[in-house]
């Protein structure tokens, strides 16, 4: 028997929830979305290393942003909990997202990170919208997507 009722392979549920965990960063006591963030970097400084132009890097996030939203989505059954603190993935999309199109310089990645850490908490408006009305992994998501926006902005208007 197989189909729709069928119960996924326990290993690939625990890797899934390992990657959404953000390899363990969302089991930390303190703040583990500010942990998890601190991935975005790593994934931030690998696509500016990849060598390519600036459009695949783009779509290269676009991939990994939709990818984080099938991901959060399926964590969140397996937790049970919408939006629980341990997914992280969302977090490390959207420090990806802050980061990207700025120089690679420790100061800006700092500034960068500290006015994401700020949108991310205060969820301004749409992201608030978006973290209580929209279901699953997007909603999981996209608010920290909106977040990283608001923060480069931010940066690129005060000269980081």
């Amino acid at each position: 028997p197989g189909g729709r009722g069928r119960k996924p392979a326990v290993r690939s549920d625990a890797l899934l929830l390992f990657v959404a965990r953000g390899f363990g960063t969302g089991l930390v006591p303190r703040a583990p979305g500010t942990a998890g963030s601190l991935l975005g970097i790593p994934l931030y400084w690998g696509l500016l290393q990849s060598g390519w132009p600036p459009l695949a890097q783009a779509l290269a996030l676009v991939v990994f942003v939709a990818v984080s939203c099938a991901i959060a989505g399926r964590a969140e059954e397996l937790i049970g909990k919408h939006d629980s603190g341990e997914i992280v993935i969302d977090e490390i999309a959207g420090m990806a997202v802050a980061l990207f199109a700025h120089q690679p310089t420790l100061l800006n990645i700092a500034v960068i990170f500290a006015l994401f850490r700020f949108f991310d908490i205060v969820k301004i408006w749409p992201a608030n919208l978006i973290d209580r009305r929209m279901p699953g992994g997007r909603g999981v998501v996209l608010d920290d997507v909106v977040s990283g926006l608001y923060a480069s902005l931010l940066a690129w208007g005060i000269g980081f």
